[in-house]
């Protein structure tokens, strides 16, 4: 796991249970976001992965929509340890695993199965944390795991620059351009854009599909 990630993920490990409850207060935009997603697949989910999956929230609400299965990452142990307790107590199925995105998923703990191809990935609010420099890496390996017909929902606070915040987590922001350009390197092509309150602010959430041509 990167420095800068272990960093981030030390921050939200401190205040798991107060940021998973705080979580849960956040549902009407987390609902629009997956709305969104789903309005661009005619049918449940085959399988979805859940980048930044904190609490489990986002993945359970998948998996008790019909989605067949839901897989959710987290660099935060604490809060993927909250997230199995939670699937557990819902008796929902989902699987959860501690890792960063940037890293090939054989890293993960546990490690993906290499025989999962998800046909829907929802980052909501995750791929900010981070750097700029590590973003078409992390883009890349989602990219490799998802079928011919995936598609994708990413958000971005809109701004220039990255860097720490004061509380030691990693605050990435992209002008517009630079987000459909991140999606256009690992293969994905916008085909709706949005804005949702998050975190108290204005993000840009773009839902994209696979570009089997490139």
């Amino acid at each position: 796991m990167r420095l800068v990630t272990s960093s981030t993920a030390a921050n939200y490990g401190a205040r798991a249970t107060s940021f998973a409850s705080w979580a849960e207060q956040q549902g009407a935009a987390a609902r629009t976001a997956r709305e969104r997603l789903s309005e661009y697949r005619e049918r449940p989910f085959q399988a979805l992965l859940d980048v930044g999956c904190g609490s489990g929230r986002d993945a359970i609400a998948f998996a008790r929509a019909g989605a067949g299965r839901v897989v959710g990452v987290d660099p935060c142990r604490d809060l993927v340890d909250i997230a199995i307790r939670n699937a557990t107590s819902s008796r929902t199925p989902c699987t959860f695993h501690v890792g960063d995105i940037v890293d090939p998923p054989v890293t993960w703990d546990p490690a993906l199965p290499d025989d999962i191809e998800f046909d829907g990935v929802f980052a909501l609010a995750s791929l900010f944390h981070i750097p700029k420099r590590d973003l078409p890496e992390a883009l890349a390996n989602i990219a490799r795991t998802t079928s011919p017909d995936a598609v994708m929902l990413t958000t971005f606070p809109v701004g220039e620059g990255d860097g720490p915040m004061p509380d030691g987590r990693w605050r990435t922001a992209l002008t517009m351009d630079e987000h459909d350009q991140l999606l256009a390197s690992a293969g994905f092509a916008p085909v709706n854009r949005s804005a949702i309150s998050i975190y108290n602010g204005v993000w840009d959430t773009v839902v994209s599909l696979k570009n089997t041509a490139t």
